[in-house]
This record gives C-alpha cells, sequence and structure tokens, in this order.
C-alpha cells in the first residue's frame, strides 16, 4: 500500500471521496481503504462538503496509514460540488470515487487501475444484502451498471461505484452541480454520447450499504422523483434521436447480461428458506419481519418517487443536451 510518504511522487490515480456530516460511517471506509493492496503510488482526497460534525477530524486521524488529503469543498453544498472539488485537487491521470458510508474490497483499487488501464470509463461492482438475505442464511447481490430509464442504448452507474480517465472527466465538464440527485446518471449519459462506453467492471468490488430507515428511503427517493423530470428535459432531444435510431436498427438496446442484478452467492430457493424458517419460532418470526420490511420499503419508495414528481418544479426553459450530440453518437455505434 503507498503511504503518506510517497506524496512527493505523482500518483497513478486519485480515490476522491465526498463527505459530509460522516462522522458515524467515515472510519469503516477509511479502514478498507487502508487495507489496499496496490502497490502503485496513489492519492486518497476526501471533499469535506461542510461537515458541522468530526468529519474531517476523523479522516486527518488516518494521515499516517493512507495517502490522504482532506480538503474544503464547502463553496456549493451537494455531493456533485464537492467530487468536482476533489477532482479540480487531484494530479492523478485517473480517477475512481466511492462514498463515505461504504465499504471496498482489499484488492479494490488494484482491480480498478486494472480495469482503467482496458477501459476509459468504468462501472465497479456493487455488493449489496440482499432484502430476502437472513442471518441464518446470508446472501448478496451485485450489480455494475443499470439500464436507462428513457434513454435506449446508454446505461449508467453510481457515482459511489465509477471510475474514468481523468482527461474524459474534464473534457465533458464535470458533475452538473446543478443536480442535487441523478448527477450520476447525467455524467454517465454526458460521457457515453462522447464515445466514451461505460464498461462494467464487476470485478472490482464495493460494498455498499441498504438504506433500512424508512425516512431516510423516503427523503432520498422524493429526491430522486424530484430531479426525474428535470434530467427528461434535459435529454428530450437526445431521447427522440436514440428511440428513432432502435426503431431502424441503428443501435442495440444494452446486453440484458450486462445490467441484470447477479447473485454473489447461490442464491437459495425460496421454498428453501421458507422450510428453513420454519424451523424455529424465532427464525420464522424473522422471515415475516423481512417480508414485511420488503413490502414497506417497496411502497415508501414509490410513494416517495411519486411524490417528488409531483411535487417537482421543472424548469422547462434549462439547457438540453442537443439532438446533434444524439446523431454523432449513432453514427458511431
Amino acid at each position: 500500500m503507498a503511504t503518506g510518504d510517497e506524496s512527493c511522487t505523482t500518483p497513478v490515480i486519485s480515490v476522491i471521496v465526498p463527505a459530509f456530516n460522516a462522522a458515524a460511517t467515515l472510519a469503516v471506509q477509511l479502514e478498507a481503504l487502508s487495507r489496499q493492496t496496490l502497490d502503485e503510488p496513489w492519492e486518497l482526497i476526501i471533499a469535506d462538503n461542510g461537515s458541522t460534525d468530526e468529519t474531517a477530524q476523523i479522516a486527518r486521524s488516518w494521515s499516517d496509514r493512507l495517502p490522504l488529503r482532506v480538503i474544503d469543498a464547502s463553496a456549493r453544498r451537494g455531493p456533485a460540488a464537492a467530487r468536482n472539488v476533489g477532482v479540480a485537487a487531484s494530479g492523478a491521470p485517473l480517477l475512481a470515487f466511492c462514498d463515505a458510508d461504504d465499504m471496498v474490497a482489499d484488492d479494490w483499487l488494484t482491480r480498478v487501475l486494472a480495469a482503467l488501464r482496458v477501459d476509459e470509463f468504468v462501472a465497479i461492482g456493487v455488493r449489496q444484502r440482499a432484502v430476502y438475505s437472513s442471518r441464518a442464511r446470508p446472501e448478496y447481490v451485485t450489480y455494475a451498471v443499470y439500464e436507462s430509464m428513457y434513454l435506449p442504448s446508454l446505461v449508467a452507474c453510481g457515482a459511489g461505484h465509477m471510475a474514468v480517465r481523468t482527461e474524459i472527466f474534464r473534457a465533458v465538464g464535470g458533475f452538473d452541480e446543478s443536480m442535487l440527485t441523478a448527477e450520476d446518471h447525467d455524467l454517465c449519459y454526458r460521457v457515453q454520447l462522447e464515445g466514451h462506453p461505460l464498461a462494467p467492471h464487476p470485478e472490482a468490488i464495493v460494498t455498499v450499504n441498504r438504506r433500512d430507515k424508512l425516512a431516510e428511503l423516503f427523503r432520498q427517493h422524493y429526491s430522486w422523483g424530484a430531479n426525474d423530470d428535470a434530467l427528461r428535459h434535459k435529454y428530450a432531444p437526445v431521447r427522440l434521436v436514440l428511440s428513432r435510431a432502435l426503431a431502424e436498427g441503428r443501435i442495440a438496446p444494452p446486453d440484458p447480461a450486462g445490467v441484470a442484478v447477479v447473485p454473489l452467492d447461490a442464491r437459495v430457493p425460496r421454498s428453501d428458506r421458507v422450510r428453513h424458517a420454519l424451523r424455529s419460532p424465532a427464525q420464522f418470526a424473522e422471515l415475516c419481519g423481512r417480508l414485511w420490511s420488503r413490502v414497506s420499503i417497496r411502497v415508501v419508495e414509490s410513494v416517495a418517487f411519486w411524490a417528488g414528481r409531483r411535487a417537482a418544479v421543472t424548469d422547462l426553459t434549462g439547457p438540453q443536451i442537443g439532438a446533434a450530440v444524439a446523431e454523432a453518437y449513432v453514427a458511431r455505434c
């Protein structure tokens, strides 16, 4: 692992972590980053987005174990702005993004670097505990990219599990700081439309914490819903071009195998889960609790997204990605 002693060496890759009031979770991610097996120089940039808790102090306490810098990214609130500030401070030709409340695998950075030496724009594998997972039989799923709901042939990934060559990131203008959510989808679309495919690399793994508090889920999906129309408006000309090109056979939809959720562990048949749960009252109660939690989560997510879309006032005079950009993309396909 590279350490702070190598600060005079130009890093091959910068890891950008935006952080806002992340004192409760940041140490877990920093511990995971300190276990990286990469034997080339790299740097970690914590972009503090105006935290009022001990986020910055906790980050700096790891400076003897990580090639770490904490920078002030409080001028403009939002993860897009924080990541852009982090990239502006980077001196590396490659970028990897992860979040302050997740946990990367020990070989994550080694695999990300290998992926970026093959592909220019990379979607990292997300490992997430399945809703139906239990203490007795833990199960996980992983995915790297997912299909766009309204832009044929394009895929997306979350900002917390992507990597990209720095020159490409800067050429497209980075994250759109006017977007408080969906800024990752927006970046994915712009990079792909400029001719840089988003390549899935599920072998590089980051474990993502599933939000289980209904209030947090509601706020998250409400915000996504509120920004959905803005994203659709921004790409309306692109949608028309891509939809026509798809109908004419000039482009193809994404490969379903590339966007499907893939089990990391052998998936336990549903009948076996139920049979296993009936072995004791405690296990049966846990099964009922998981089923209720699953239903509650789906309901809250759907209602929050709908409410966000209903409440949003979309500026239909805002800038749009022009049809010419989409036509150039189709011509390259």
